[in-house]
Formats: C-alpha cells, structure tokens, sequence
C-alpha cells in the first residue's frame, strides 16, 4: 500500500496592480494616485516613493485602504533627494485611490508607485537578519546603478525594489514588471528565496537612491497529501 506522506503548500505571490503617481506638487504635503480597480481584500500593499527635500519629502503616513507601516529601514537621503517606503499586509478591500502624506509641505520633486500582490498564505515582512528591508546608495554617477541586496529568512518571497534617480530607469536585471513615475521605477521578483542586488540601467549617466521590502509567507496552508513510499498508513 502507498503511504501519503503530508507536504506543505507554499504561497503564491501575484502581481494584481500597480499605479504610478506622477509628479507630485511640490509645495502640498499630500499626493495622490487613482488604481485601474478597487484594492482586493486582504491582499499585500507596497508603496516605493521619491522626494527632493530630504526628510520632508520622506512618507509621514498613508491614509487609505488600512493601516500602513512607514519603516525607518527603508529611508535613504542621499545625492539630494530621499526615497522611502510604506506597506500593508492586508489591505482593506474597495478602496479605488491611495493618498500618501509627505512629513513637510515642500517635499521637493516628488512622486510614489503602489504596487498590489494576492498571495495564498499569510503575509509578513521577511524576518532575515536584513529585516526584510534594505537601502543602497549608488552616488558615482553611471548608466548602470546597483540596487539593493537582503538576507532573506523566507520560504517564498515577494520583493518589491525602487529606484529614485534623476530620471526613470529604463530596465533591470532580475525583477520583472517594471513601473516608471518621475524619477523613480520600481519592479518585482515574486516567489523568490534570492535577496541578490539587481542592476538598474539608465539612459544617460544617474546617481540613484535603492529600497527594497520583502513580504514572507509567516505560515503555511493546509498540509497536502503526497505519494512518499509504499507502506501503509493515513496522511
């Protein structure tokens, strides 16, 4: 007789949508972006930013669709401009705009990118030794910018990484879906255990801002029974 032994089913991370801002007006403390659709339910919300003044153009809080973390790990102020990020692990469903307030009211050249994930298992920041979190300043200027490298805990991971730049990047290594605003991209590497720094290219020669967040699957599903030996027994 067969034996099934139980095996675990990982997450699957899902690219649902992503929404870029544009220009940001440099003298308000809000921007906002308008989705193609509704925020799903339950689904993993990242933002990626870009500001010109230092900490005032660093995200101060996100207003829409749940309460969002503003992490610390994820802030680089360097080569006169700052990025930041913000994530949700469980987004609040029906919400058609997202809102981010900046900590000033002069945040500079300015402008953000939403990127939304569904995922089968539940989500949480990456508990490596990187903290699911990683900055990294490239300020020789070159048509070819490093992005930022983690330690990764996860069994499968989501990772979201930007760029602020004084121009939008024209492709990465790597990371797939590449989304554009002004002076910043952000891409993705979904269902992933590699927390390697991709290669950001440009048109012409940038310094550049990196951040990256990784989301985890915290727990497994339902175990699921597979063929293991012969034998007998209940899985």
């Amino acid at each position: 007789m067969l034996l099934l032994a139980p095996s675990r089913a990982w997450a699957t991370f899902a690219l649902v949508q992503q929404a870029a801002s544009g220009s940001c007006s440099t003298s308000a403390n809000t921007c906002s972006v308008t989705l193609s659709q509704n925020t799903g339910a339950g689904n993993v919300g990242v933002i990626i930013a870009r500001g010109g003044n230092s900490s005032s153009g660093e995200i101060s809080s996100v207003s829409t669709a749940g309460t969002w973390t503003v992490p610390s790990g994820c802030v680089l102020s360097a080569n006169s401009r700052v990025v930041t990020c913000a994530y949700i692990l469980s987004l609040t469903g029906g919400v058609g705009t997202i809102t981010v307030t900046w900590n000033g009211s002069s945040p500079g050249v300015a402008s953000f990118i939403y990127s939304e994930y569904s995922h089968t298992g539940t989500a949480s920041l990456d508990s490596g030794s990187s903290g699911g979190l990683c900055t990294a300043n490239d300020s020789t200027s070159g048509t070819s910018l490093s992005g930022c490298s983690l330690t990764l805990a996860c069994s499968n991971c989501a990772i979201v990484q930007g760029i602020a730049s004084g121009a939008a990047p024209t492709s990465i290594t790597t990371y797939s879906n590449l989304k554009t605003s002004t002076d910043i991209g952000v891409a993705n590497l979904l269902n992933t255990t590699s927390g390697s720094a991709p290669s950001w290219s440009f048109s012409a020669s940038e310094t550049g801002n990196a951040a990256a967040v990784a989301i985890a699957e915290s727990s497994a599903s339902t175990p699921k029974c597979t063929i293991a030996v012969l034998g007998a027994g209940k899985c």
